[in-house]
């Protein structure tokens, strides 16, 4: 029932579906989907693959447009279709943007639908048996609808269903997250179309653990900025766990120096120092202490143009990329913490040998003669690389009256 139509230049379009499919060639196209058969009433999700010479496959749904030869019947919304309550045959189509010269879409595939009012037999819930699962931990269960012509016919309905625990101090569900709160007994069951499913019986239980751990890639910082720590315990066989952030008491012993959120994201408020305490939740008795450090309260920040800051004294490597126009222009930006004044002179443009080049290297929209304050919200200025240099060092001296610091942005086009 399934129909496939291949245009000869089909490849030209696939081999663009993945960054990794650079030399492998692709040999035949397949699609999936669970039934052809819908009951009324069910979403389902269909995908169409790209089969590489390699013996992999990539998933290029995504990169079709689906339409409906009915949506009184079935309607689709990318690849996910939705059949509605009308009985009757429906083509759901999934093409290429590009299309040959003739007009025709490179490649296409026809999925060939029936929607018939079919009775729902009975609801099950996947895994069936009894299982246990630790304390503030997750699991994802399932729910399938059956119906009455065919055993076989099946639909996740998962997403679609409501579903209830018995206990919910112990643990909750939610399109079939099961998120485990405490030790204790429930019982897991759902309900779809008026059927009740079977249930599942779920016992919470406490794991174990011997100690934890704050684990970061650097333990000193300055005003304003912030670092996300991390938190490993070890269980009584010695596996290393990553724990949530949630899963943890997080404490600061001096929030006027340093403060922590729910995130394990800790913030330097001023000159100091602090112990940022970490304690289990499910075991108040297991807990750790990590110090940190704030060194400077008084000096300047700079990011690059996705936002990520960058550390001044520290030679940054950027790539080029020669086939994109703007390639020759990136985009920074400096910002004042404190309250001193800062003057922000250009030293060079060079080659990596520290070779004076000509002014098709510069940095622009930085004022020599200007004294930047925390009144400047954003500092921007721009990094040009206009000559035919591949490698590239600028450099420029930031100097508030007291200190001084020279930022080194090394350049390297790899083409």
């Amino acid at each position: 029932m399934l129909k496939v139509i291949i245009g000869f230049f089909a490849f030209l379009f696939l081999t663009g579906c993945s960054d990794t499919k650079q030399e492998a060639v692709i040999e035949s196209y397949s699609s999936e989907l669970t039934n052809t058969l819908f009951a009324f009433d069910i979403n389902r999700t269909a995908y169409v693959y790209a089969n590489y010479s390699d013996g992999s496959r990539v998933d290029i749904s995504s990169n079709l447009l689906w339409d409906s030869s009915d949506e009184a019947l079935i309607s689709v919304s990318k690849n996910r279709l939705s059949s509605k309550n009308i009985e009757g045959d429906v083509n759901i189509s999934a093409k290429t943007v590009e299309k040959l010269s003739s007009g025709v879409s490179i490649y296409t595939h026809i999925f060939e639908l029936s929607v018939q009012d079919i009775a729902l037999n009975r609801l099950e819930i996947s895994p069936s048996l009894p299982f246990k699962i630790a304390v503030l931990t997750s699991t994802d269960l399932k729910a399938f609808a059956y119906y009455d012509d065919n055993t076989t016919l099946h639909d996740d309905v998962s997403s679609d269903a409501k579903w209830y625990s018995t206990n919910e101090t112990v643990a909750t569900v939610k399109s079939g997250n099961l998120q485990a709160l405490q030790e204790g007994n429930t019982t897991i069951y759902t309900t779809y179309k008026d059927k009740n499913s079977s249930v599942l019986e779920v016992e919470v239980t406490r794991v174990h653990y011997k100690s934890i751990e704050i684990y970061t890639s650097k333990s000193s910082f300055n005003v304003e900025q912030s670092i996300e720590l991390e938190a490993k315990a070890t269980t009584a066989d010695n596996t290393i766990v990553i724990l949530n952030a949630t899963d943890i008491n997080w404490n600061s012993s001096d929030t006027d120096v340093i403060t922590i959120d729910n995130s394990a994201i800790i913030r330097a408020i001023s000159l100091g120092s602090a112990d940022i305490n970490a304690t289990l939740k499910s075991d108040e008795n297991i807990s750790t202490l990590k110090k940190f450090t704030v060194l400077k309260e008084n000096y300047m920040r700079l990011f690059d143009s996705s936002g990520s800051e960058l550390e001044f004294e520290t030679p940054i490597t950027h790539n080029f990329d020669s086939q994109n126009d703007d390639s020759n222009l990136s985009t920074f930006s400096m910002q004042v913490v404190g309250d001193r004044s800062y003057k922000i002179t250009l030293l060079a443009v060079t080659d990596m040998n520290t070779t004076s080049l000509d002014s098709n290297y510069y940095i622009d929209i930085l004022d020599e003669n200007r004294l930047y304050t925390k009144d400047d919200k954003e500092i921007k200025f721009f990094l040009i690389h206009a000559g035919g240099e591949k490698k590239l060092r600028y450099s420029f001296k930031i100097n508030d009256g007291v200190s001084s610091s020279i930022f080194t942005q090394n350049y390297v086009d790899n083409d």
